[in-house]
This record gives structure tokens, C-alpha cells and sequence, in this order.
């Protein structure tokens, strides 16, 4: 609606009183050499929008509040407990992980050789997966898979099993299927299958 009161620049969003001090619209627009034009949205259609049900008032605080902030029971968590991994550091691993793949010297009856590698911001350390597959003696049908630090000479886990007739590989012995996961007892395993999912729980890498 049209008015004859006069809005300045920053009254837009204000409220429209009467002459009894009612609200009567809210103030829109106006424009400057237009004769005192001046606009204002009508209370009624402000009303409208505010009775449907997508319309909430929310009381907004001039100033920013003040955080509560939770006790924790226990020590703060170590900051690298939540470090989120670089790309510069996982483009480091899968270096590593290549040069420490081609340099690894293989053994007889070796057919096939592939890697897989996860580099893990929380322990620094960059893990590499090598599988190798034998279908020639001495080793014939036998699987090695040995997950490592790519970049330090140390062993995480290992998997030494023959092939079975269903196409899954058993462990040879108990010894020849286990994990040993950061900071926690050894795990062992029977199977190859038994041994992925135990590695992926444990250093999140996968074939």
C-alpha cells in the first residue's frame, strides 16, 4: 500500500504505526523524486504468512551467546585422533608403497603379485598390503599376503594358506594366519577371507 509517511534509507523492515500507535504495515520501499512516494506491505498479508505452518519466528539474539562447553570424562583426545589425512601425505604413501612393491625380491614359483596400499593419519603410519600367488613348485597353490609399514621395515600381519577346493585359501598352520593390530594382542585366523576383514577392521585397507 501507498503511504504519505516519509521513509528514509535503513527503515525498510520497520513497522507502520497509526495514529493510536498500531501497527498497520511494515515499511518496503520508496523512491527518491517520486513525490513523496512511499510503500509499505499491509499488516493483514504479514499476518498470512506468519499463520502457515513454514513460518516460525525465531528470537535472535543481538550478540553472539556463549558456548557451554561439555566436560569430558577422562584426558582430551590426542589431536591426531581426528587429523584429517593430506593429499600430500597420501600421495607420499602411495609412493612408498610403489618402491617398496618393485624392490621386494620374489620368490620361485611366484605367478602373479599385486599391492594395495592406505596410508593412516591417526597411527602415521603407511600401510602396504602384498598379495602373491604360486602356481608353480615348490609352492604350488599356495596364497602369501603380508601387510607392512611401507616406510620402516616392520610386519603387521600375515597370511601364508594352500588353495582349497571351493577357490578360498586355508591357513597352513595357526601361526600362518595372523594380526597384530596397533597397540592391541595379536588376533589369529584360519582363512584368507577371515584374514581381509580383519585387516581392513584393523589398518583400513582392502584388496
Amino acid at each position: 500500500m501507498q503511504i504519505t509517511a516519509p521513509i528514509s534509507h535503513g527503515s525498510s523492515g520497520g513497522p507502520l504505526f497509526n495514529l493510536f500507535g498500531e501497527v498497520i504495515g511494515i515499511n518496503a520501499m520508496s523512491f527518491e523524486g517520486g513525490e513523496n512516494l512511499n510503500f509499505a506491505i499491509p499488516i493483514n498479508d504479514a499476518k498470512q504468512l506468519l499463520a502457515k505452518s513454514s513460518t516460525r519466528l525465531l528470537a535472535l539474539p543481538n550478540e553472539a551467546q556463549p558456548q557451554k562447553v561439555k566436560k569430558r570424562d577422562g584426558p582430551p583426545p590426542s589431536p591426531d585422533s581426528s587429523r584429517v589425512t593430506t593429499l600430500q601425505e597420501q600421495q607420499m604413501c602411495a609412493a612408498a608403497a610403489k618402491k617398496s612393491f618393485d624392490e621386494e625380491k620374489v620368490g620361485l614359483g611366484v605367478t602373479s603379485r599385486w599391492y594395495s596400499s592406505h596410508y593412516d593419519a591417526k597411527s602415521s603410519v603407511c600401510f602396504i598390503m602384498t598379495f602373491s600367488r604360486f602356481e608353480d613348485p615348490p609352492l604350488l597353490n599356495q596364497m602369501f599376503i603380508s601387510v607392512d609399514n611401507a616406510l620402516e621395515h616392520r610386519n603387521y600381519a600375515l597370511f601364508h594358506g594352500n588353495l582349497q577346493a571351493d577357490g578360498s585359501y586355508k591357513a597352513l598352520a595357526d601361526y600362518a594366519c595372523s594380526v597384530d593390530p596397533i597397540g592391541k594382542d595379536t588376533v589369529h585366523c584360519t582363512t584368507s577371507v577371515e584374514f581381509e576383514r580383519l585387516v581392513n577392521q584393523y589398518f583400513n585397507i582392502r584388496q
